[in-house]
């Protein structure tokens, strides 16, 4: 037996790692094609693997932003941005997690880049990089602890007016009743006359008002 395939059957004999075929991928997403291609709906794939589902789901609203935006660069790069930030994943593998980022990440720029060729902002993508490392995690999603076996956060990334974006950081643990009768950061998102999303858990951590492209490593670190 080869040494790929022998690897292959350890990961499914200790963690379970089996890929969701493509096509399965596609029917699943076209029973509710409505929500998946809104912008700012929240999608958590707590077994995201390689962005399996993450990534077609990417596609689809990259597909509608070059329809609705091909002639606005800022309004595509606001509806990029919101598109990415409200994609989240979870996986127990660190290899998972890095080829999920860079296929997501790879997603966003290879669209970017056709539709507005040598006027691309590098920086612009750095940012959505940054977003990608801080939304798709190594982690436990059963046990809502990360790598070093910590509690697992996530962040809520809500974009208000003229591009400013508000940040807040929830544990998972508070944020996973998936109750319908209980919003949370996974369910339909309604917000309030601030611009705030309505939901019950309290954030552990609010940041400063930032515009979108201005987001920085340096950002999270003050």
């Amino acid at each position: 037996m080869k040494k790929e395939n022998r690897n292959q059957l350890e990961r499914i004999r200790k963690f379970g790692e089996v890929f969701t075929p493509d096509k399965t991928v596609e029917d699943m997403l076209s029973l509710n094609n409505d929500e998946f291609i809104r912008f700012d709906a929240r999608v958590l794939e707590p077994a995201c693997g390689d962005g399996n589902f993450l990534d077609p789901i990417l596609k689809l609203r990259t597909n509608r932003i070059n329809k609705l935006f091909k002639n606005n660069k800022l309004s595509y790069e606001k509806a990029l941005f919101k598109s990415i930030s409200s994609l989240y994943g979870v996986d127990i593998l660190e290899d998972n997690i890095e080829k999920c980022i860079l296929r997501l990440h790879n997603t966003c720029k290879k669209s970017y880049q056709n539709t507005f060729k040598d006027t691309i902002d590098l920086e612009f993508l750095k940012v959505l990089k940054l977003v990608l490392e801080k939304n798709i995690i190594q982690g436990d999603a059963l046990k809502f602890t990360n790598k070093d076996k910590k509690p697992l956060f996530f962040f809520e990334w809500v974009m208000l007016g003229k591009g400013n974006v508000k940040i807040r950081e929830f544990e998972f643990v508070e944020i996973a009743d998936f109750d319908q009768s209980r919003p949370t950061l996974f369910s339909k998102r309604e917000v309030n006359d601030l611009g705030e999303s309505v939901f019950s858990p309290q954030p552990s951590y609010e940041y400063e008002l930032i515009y979108f492209k201005n987001i920085s490593p340096d950002f999270f670190n003050n």
